[in-house]
């Protein structure tokens, strides 16, 4: 009995033994720290800052496989720093006087390793300035519903919950474009052109339960509320300033934000071509109103038949009905 006891108690020193030895030698590889995108964050800066060396930035991106482009990483968005990146203080040994005075090994030159410097471009637009501008199109292309906020609250805003209904079955994480959508004419022809689209944030679906689909709205830009129409979200992407063209193209203004009757530099305004007479995000025109140019303009969201446009710079006041043609140089 007595030797039952002491095997027994070996056992469990030596499963404590087995569990220590196992939790001490865990490999440091899965373990990592939280990082918060900052505005004006780059992973070479990231890299510099947390790392000491800007040239570490290729080991940021590799422990981050949802950054699809390492030029490409927003405010807000949590990236891992793998610990075994960090840089750690070395510690001096404590030698003996006979080894203090032995002469050291040679060490080995360590190979050289090529460094890479990330391709930095400059993008005409930022994802939310793109995400934010309104556009045209003949049908909306509808996904859903808002159908009543969570609680008491009709007024719905960044990071509130809400119940929504969609056409199809909706995926736990996925995102949707919440928008408002009003009939609009030709302001020359007074043909209908469809639907002017205002896009009011963006909600991303966090629980299927019951047949109910509930989300937190991740993004607001304007007032929202239930009955808001979703559409499904398509992540923006901004031209680089390199690939700005300056196409040949004649149309009208048709519309600006808001309703309003005219416009001048910094506003949006909708032009009557789009993807179909070869136009693409980024391209410059110009706007003409009689004889002169009154207006240079820089288009931020395409369609297929019309685009949206930011007045970079103005002259005098642009109205709906002013022509749109290629930039000539003057």
């Amino acid at each position: 009995m007595r030797k039952s006891l002491l095997l027994f108690a070996a056992a469990l020193i030596m499963a404590s033994s087995t569990s220590l030895y196992a939790q001490k030698s865990a490999s440091p590889e899965f373990e990592y720290r939280e990082y918060t995108i900052k505005k004006g964050d780059t992973l070479w800066g990231i890299s510099e800052r947390e790392l000491k060396d800007n040239f570490q930035w290729p080991l940021i991106w590799k422990a981050n496989p949802g950054v699809k482009n390492p030029d490409r990483i927003y405010p807000g968005e949590k990236i891992k720093i793998p610990a075994s990146a960090l840089k750690q203080k070395e510690v001096a040994p404590v030698l003996t006087p006979e080894e203090s005075q032995a002469q050291p090994p040679a060490r080995p030159k360590a190979p050289e390793i090529e460094k890479i410097t990330p391709v930095r471009e400059e993008y005409v637009f930022s994802r939310s300035d793109i995400l934010r501008a309104p556009f045209i199109v003949k049908e909306v292309p509808e996904a859903g519903v808002i159908t009543a906020p969570v609680g008491q609250r009709e007024l719905i805003t960044n990071q509130d919950d809400v119940y929504i209904s969609t056409k199809r079955p909706a995926n736990a994480g996925e995102k949707f474009l919440i928008v408002s959508a009003g009939r609009i004419k030709h302001p020359v022809t007074g043909q209908e052109l469809g639907f002017l689209v205002q896009p009011l944030g963006v909600l991303q679906v966090t629980e299927l339960k019951n047949g109910l689909v509930r989300s937190t709205v991740i993004a607001a830009y304007h007032r929202i509320a239930r009955g808001n129409v979703l559409l499904n979200y398509v992540e923006p992407e901004s031209p680089a300033t390199n690939e700005v063209r300056k196409p040949d193209v004649n149309g009208y203004v048709i519309a600006i934000q808001h309703e309003r009757l005219l416009a001048a530099q910094s506003d949006l305004i909708f032009i009557d071509k789009g993807r179909d007479a070869g136009l693409r995000p980024g391209d410059i025109l110009a706007t003409i109103k009689g004889p002169d140019r009154n207006a240079v303009i820089q288009l931020i969201r395409v369609e297929n038949s019309s685009s949206t446009a930011v007045i970079l710079k103005s002259n005098t006041q642009v109205n709906p009905g002013d022509a749109v043609t290629g930039l000539k140089e003057e």
